[in-house]
């Protein structure tokens, strides 16, 4: 690598990082930048929402030999033998894949109310996607009725993800979710 070359990947990289500190500041200091920025969160977690439950039916029309139109839950005519067999090994399928994730990742995934009250609400992304994948599957295989947990896990690990690269304050990412945290009152004063 030459001497200019080298020259002008360090003002690539020091323009780049002046133009991440200018956006970080604008978003911190401009409301209307934390709304845009929620819009974009949400719009992201209602395709990934859209895509999950898109895989978690798709499975099912697989496993279950459904028509497209049929949701799982409103199949009448589905052999005993489905009906037993699909959820109890989908079952075994997902506990080789906790099995696997275990070994990969020993610690268990942090729910976003655990991670709001007691991590400072911060999510990890990573955690999002096993929770999503394991929700994804267990759907699919008919042994779940629900997706919520895996959009909330996933939604939760991008907006903490989000606040963290751009230094949001807790009470603002917070408020992406539910309410902001309340602030501690002060304790009453004791007149005599």
């Amino acid at each position: 690598m030459h001497t200019s070359d080298l020259r002008r990947r360090v003002l690539l990289l020091r323009r780049w990082s002046r133009l991440a500190a200018q956006l970080r500041g604008w978003v911190r200091g401009s409301e209307v930048a934390v709304v845009v920025l929620a819009v974009l969160v949400g719009g992201t977690v209602g395709l990934l929402a859209w895509g999950m439950g898109a895989l978690a039916h798709g499975l099912q029309r697989l496993l279950y030999d459904l028509e497209p139109h049929l949701r799982l839950s409103a199949a009448t005519r589905l052999p005993a033998w489905q009906l037993l067999l699909i959820p109890a090994l989908g079952g075994l399928a997902l506990a080789m894949l906790n099995r696997a994730i275990a070994r990969w990742r020993p610690k268990a995934p942090i729910d976003p109310i655990e991670a709001n009250a007691m991590h400072g609400g911060r999510l990890s992304l990573t955690d999002g996607v096993v929770v999503g994948a394991q929700t994804v599957l267990s759907n699919g295989v008919g042994a779940s009725v629900g997706l919520e947990a895996g959009y909330t896990q996933v939604g939760g690990g991008i907006a903490s993800r989000l606040g963290q690269a751009f230094s949001l304050r807790r009470g603002t990412c917070g408020s992406w979710s539910g309410p902001a945290p309340r602030r501690r009152s002060a304790p009453p004063s004791t007149r005599r």
